[in-house]
């Protein structure tokens, strides 16, 4: 259903705007057509969407358009995803960051929503666990936090300062790691003197 949004949205498709879309699908799937007839056509399915109605052209040619209930669902997602990217862009806007960046990412899994991504990419390897208390496995990645963008800008106003706070323990720990072994270079330095 969602391709069909994407590629066509409101306008109506033809046979050959389908093969344009389906032809290497199609062939993956065994379709021996070199151009697209009926085994294509009854490989789609067409008939077997209820929100693919027939939609004849001017002269009446062959033609699908997609139906008005799912044109009005699809338009009402997008106003939505517009309107609450708008207020994820607001509440970025307004939240301190100390440290690291907050950025606006739509969610892969859900096209019609977003998530605000807070990260920081450490200019030194800082060992310990993700703001979240995940383990990383690598010292010199990424620390990261994603919430919905519906979020209240007081709740991520506080997991804002809550990921500044992790990492400044983390960076004392480190800190005070790094000045032990100095402390042990110095002692076998002066050893070798």
């Amino acid at each position: 259903m969602r391709e069909y949004w994407g590629w066509f949205g409101t306008e109506r498709f033809t046979r050959q705007d389908l093969w344009r879309r389906f032809e290497g699908q199609y062939r993956n799937a065994g379709g021996q057509e070199p151009w697209p007839k009926n085994d294509f056509l009854g490989w789609l399915k067409l008939s077997e969407h209820k929100w693919i109605l027939p939609a004849p052209g001017p002269r009446g040619g062959e033609g699908w358009r997609l139906s008005d209930d799912l044109v009005e669902a699809f338009q009402t997602e997008r106003k939505q995803s517009r309107e609450l990217c708008c207020l994820a862009k607001n509440t970025i806007e307004h939240t301190q960051v100390g440290i690291g960046m907050l950025e606006l990412d739509k969610d892969l899994y859900r096209p019609a929503k977003w998530n605000i991504v807070w990260s920081f990419k450490p200019p030194v390897p800082i060992p310990g666990p993700d703001v979240d208390g995940k383990p990383r496995n690598d010292p010199s990645w990424v620390f990261v936090f994603s919430v919905t963008a519906d979020i209240e800008p007081e709740k991520l106003q506080s997991q804002v300062d809550g990921a500044a706070s992790h990492l400044k323990l983390l960076l004392e720990k480190e800190r005070c790691r790094v000045a032990s072994t100095l402390e042990e270079l110095d002692t076998l330095a002066a050893q070798i003197n």
